[in-house]
């Protein structure tokens, strides 16, 4: 048998034992994040809520403004401003993308179509198997970061 057929049958192999370790690495992630994503949810959801309540503790006029947050179901929390312009932002688990997910609907200004924007926050794992979220490379290793990015847009209306 020729050297070029050995080198082929070494490329075959190789680029099979690759496949198998991507498919291996990537069962070990979807594990990790079945374990632990939902908890990264609920951990949110109360971060969520326990940041509305210091808005209104420590922002000057804030009670002017009623900021709801309400829980619809297991996986999903729907944060509301009253005041205008309105903003209506829904955070849901999504376990099949894997990722958390977050709908923003704001009053039209001056008559306008109404503002709908949508993040998708992915869930990932690091080398040591921390979960983490991620958005267009920015990894958020801590649900008070996530917190303050979803909020933000919310409570800055």
């Amino acid at each position: 048998m020729g050297d070029w057929i050995q080198r082929i049958a070494e490329d075959k192999n190789r680029e099979a034992e690759e496949t198998l370790l991507r498919q291996r690495l990537q069962l070990h992630r979807s594990k990790v994040i079945e374990a632990n994503g939902f908890g990264m949810f609920d951990e949110l959801r109360l971060r969520i809520e326990r940041d509305i309540q210091a808005y209104y503790q420590f922002v000057p006029g804030a009670h002017a403004t009623e900021i709801r947050s309400d829980r619809i179901g297991l996986d999903r929390v729907r944060i509301t401003k009253n005041s205008y312009p309105t903003v209506t932002l829904d955070v849901s688990f999504n376990p099949t993308a894997p990722s958390i997910d977050a709908d923003y609907t704001r009053t039209a200004e001056f008559g306008g179509e109404e503002q709908l924007s949508k993040l998708r926050l992915r869930f990932e794992i690091d080398d040591k198997d921390h979960l983490y979220l991620s958005l267009d490379g920015k990894k958020f290793f801590k649900v008070g970061e996530v917190s303050e990015l979803l909020l933000r847009q919310v409570l800055a209306a």
